[in-house]
């Protein structure tokens, strides 16, 4: 398959930096360490799935991409948490379906989920290395045309 990861994800990786709202953003979900202090973002390939939008002699595909936002659950004040990573996620929601196709590098961000999963968040809580987060996952669904031939 022809699709250009890197640059999908320098593009994506990018918004997320340029929004101003973290302090560290990650090109992949950190495993082995900490997500960092303040507000982080991290940026990681969550599925890749043909798509029936493919012309007659190729194949098109739908790429999601997770931007999972994290914040230490002991950060203050307690009441501001979900406020803080609201704004956060919905710059980063503002920024995708602005730079629709991340400078012409996918078809679109799929908003609606025409292929199967919409543009949206879900919250949640993780522990990693004995500290306690407050997430939101978004979930970037990306078309992309003609990422490969079919053989006749």
């Amino acid at each position: 398959m022809a699709i250009d990861y890197r640059a999908i994800l320098n593009e994506v990786v990018s918004h997320a930096a340029e929004s101003g709202f973290f302090n560290n953003v990650n090109s992949h979900e950190p495993i082995r360490s900490h997500p960092g202090s303040g507000l982080t973002a991290s940026v990681w390939l969550d599925s890749i799935t043909p798509i029936r939008s493919s012309g007659l002699a190729t194949t098109s595909v739908l790429v999601v991409l997770t931007v999972r936002m994290y914040r230490s659950t002991v950060a203050s004040p307690l009441d501001d948490m979900d406020a803080v990573l609201a704004d956060a996620v919905s710059a980063l929601m503002d920024a995708y379906q602005d730079d629709f196709t991340l400078g012409g590098l996918v078809r679109h961000v799929d908003v609606f989920g025409a292929y199967g999963t919409p543009l949206g968040v879900k919250g949640g809580y993780i522990q990693q290395l004995e500290s306690e987060y407050r997430v939101l996952d978004l979930k970037l669904p990306l078309v992309i045309n003609d990422v490969a031939d079919q053989a006749a």
